[in-house]
């Protein structure tokens, strides 16, 4: 509770800094440009609660072109107590900060029904354009904006958009949450306007927004779609928790807002303890790094919050305190230009990901990021986007990230099975814990406790656990540690006329990203508590004369797969691993 409080208490105070940075930042010509000039012909279908008719109802508000927006259910229910109209467009008036190759640093405003506007910015209409929408008590001169849009540039020849809805986007919350109804609804202008005028396909256009800023552009989305256009893609970085989460398609970000929506959840905890993402999968795909609720390396330094914010201890209180919440534009702008995958396994949980239960042979694996619409790893069913979508089941995925920058890992499933030797079984179980490092080629990782509490290992039985660490290479050998635990009021967990030990068959590591399998030979000998054992490959390993029970590991084959994946570059991301 404590936490919620300095939240609201810091993130009221940041607002005034921020706005006066934004104001100080930016010229007055694009604060304040004036209502938009529409030349588009007026809509009568209605669309998330807006149509152009006026109206004189007191729970209804109308902005010309833009439609009239409702306050009735189900804008207002128990999800959602304290609902506003937005405000007038002259007053909130969002730009949009056209930025390319040849024009890196300086915002080229686009107007909706300005021919001239388009014309003398540097807008190629045969690229892909990516619009990027920040959230609740931002602007479009943030820092992370500025490296998204210096990472979009350096991977592709894109037209990079800003929307920049820093005068809707103050407190109160729930005015802001009003006010993106009709940024967005604004924001589909311009593409419909783009459309008609410079041939811009609406599919050749990718929207990504953090927080309500992914909400944002499920209303755009949305509207283009009531008008029989679509929207190519949406990436939502940690949409909005509050007045979203469990609400109708129609509030929030859907997967029918675009032909692909891909979602990042970062900070799904709880609201009271300071959690400001949705944990609800709305998207076509939602990647959940680390399980989405905290992310390593996040709630550890103020002072190291305060360091990346140049000295500054308001922004780096804030960084503190939203430091979960905005891992996901880290990831996002990380995976521009990562050689490292960002590959992410469908899993029903978080827990069966990391007790190796999920896998690229039988499950989804997908790249979270920039190039999710472009690859799709999934041998078993042949599924591949954008577009293509053969169930109403969202598809949850799973990966692991380090705690600062690079932030992505290679995924390593280890599988440790039992000796079913007569001297194993005869031995029998023992409770303890596990730790193993994996020695490659390029470097080791560090000692890593596979299990999070003791676990009583059985004779003639697999365990997996999948860790994270940097490339390593070809795995040249592992060293294992294996403590026993007992417990005084556990007489099953006792050892009065033997010597505790574990009887290791054999170690498979699995690298998911080459989909390549080296096995360890453990040679069934005894492994003491908290001895250091190090293992080595061996083509000879005796092989057990009983399999593993079902949901264990099924054996693969040593070096199975490529390394294609790992090795490919940004211009092979579009090819299919199998």
């Amino acid at each position: 509770m404590l936490r919620y409080w300095i939240v609201c208490v810091v993130l009221l105070c940041f607002h005034w800094i921020a706005d006066t940075d934004a104001s100080s930042n930016y010229p007055q010509s694009l604060r304040h440009h004036g209502p938009q000039n529409t030349s588009l012909s007026h809509h009568e279908r209605t669309t998330r609660g807006i149509r152009t008719a006026v109206s004189n109802k007191p729970t209804e508000r109308c902005y010309g072109t833009f439609g009239c927006y409702s306050v009735n259910r189900p804008w207002t229910s128990s999800n959602r107590p304290i609902n506003n109209f937005p405000e007038a467009p002259e007053i909130i008036q969002p730009a949009f900060c056209l930025y390319t190759r040849h024009n890196r640093s300086r915002c080229q405003n686009l107007v909706t029904g300005d021919v001239n506007s388009i014309q003398r910015s540097g807008l190629d209409s045969s690229r892909r354009l990516l619009f990027i929408v920040h959230g609740y008590l931002e602007h479009g001169n943030k820092k992370w904006i500025k490296r998204m849009v210096e990472e979009a540039l350096i991977y592709d020849n894109i037209n990079v958009v800003v929307v920049d809805w820093v005068s809707g986007s103050g407190p109160p919350y729930t005015q802001a949450v009003a006010n993106i109804r009709l940024i967005g609804v604004m924001l589909a202008h311009l593409l419909l306007f783009l459309h008609a005028q410079f041939q811009v396909p609406t599919e050749n256009c990718h929207i990504t927004g953090h927080s309500l800023g992914a909400h944002l552009a499920g209303y755009a989305g949305q509207y283009l779609r009531d008008r029989g256009h679509m929207l190519g893609r949406i990436t939502g970085m940690d949409p909005a928790d509050p007045y979203f989460e469990n609400t109708e398609p129609l509030i929030r970000l859907d997967p029918t807002d675009a032909l692909f929506v891909d979602v990042i959840h970062t900070d799904a905890g709880p609201i009271l303890s300071g959690g400001l993402g949705m944990m609800q999968p709305v998207g076509h795909i939602d990647f959940y790094p680390n399980g989405g609720v905290r992310q390593p390396g996040c709630g550890t330094s103020v002072l190291d919050s305060i360091e990346k914010e140049r000295g500054s201890v308001l922004y780096g209180l804030s960084r503190f305190i939203g430091c979960n919440h905005l891992r996901s534009v880290e990831f996002f702008t990380e995976s521009f230009n990562s050689a490292c995958p960002f590959l992410a396994v469908q899993c029903p949980s978080f827990e069966d990901f990391l007790e190796g239960r999920c896998h690229c042979g039988t499950n989804a694996c997908h790249r979270m990021g920039y190039s999710a619409d472009h690859q799709s790893v999934v041998p078993s069913t042949g599924l591949n986007w954008p577009g293509h979508q053969p169930t109403d089941e969202p598809i949850q995925m799973y990966l692991l990230t380090r705690d600062d920058q690079p932030f992505c890992l290679y995924h390593y499933r280890v599988t440790i099975v039992i000796s079913d030797t007569f001297e194993s079984v005869q031995h029998g179980g023992d409770r303890g814990w596990l730790s193993i490092q994996l020695h490659g080629h390029n470097r080791s990782s560090p000692p890593t406790r596979l299990t999070p509490e003791n676990v009583r290992f059985e004779p003639r039985r697999a365990y997996s656990y999948v860790l994270g660490s940097t490339w390593l290479g070809d795995i040249k050998s592992v060293t294992l540690v294996w403590t026993y635990s007992s417990s005084v009021f556990n007489p099953l967990t006792w050892r009065i006329l033997t010597v505790p030990a574990l009887h290791v068959n054999r170690i498979i590591v699995h690298n998911l990203e080459s989909n390549s399998s080296t096995v360890i030979c453990g040679e069934d000998t005894p492994i003491s508590s908290k001895e250091s054992r190090q293992m080595f490959p061996d083509s000879k390993c005796r092989h057990q004369s009983w399999l593993p029970a079902a949901g264990s590991f099924p054996f693969p084959t040593e070096d199975t797969g490529a390394n294609g994946l790992r090795k490919s570059g940004k211009r092979s991301r579009r090819l299919l691993l199998g």
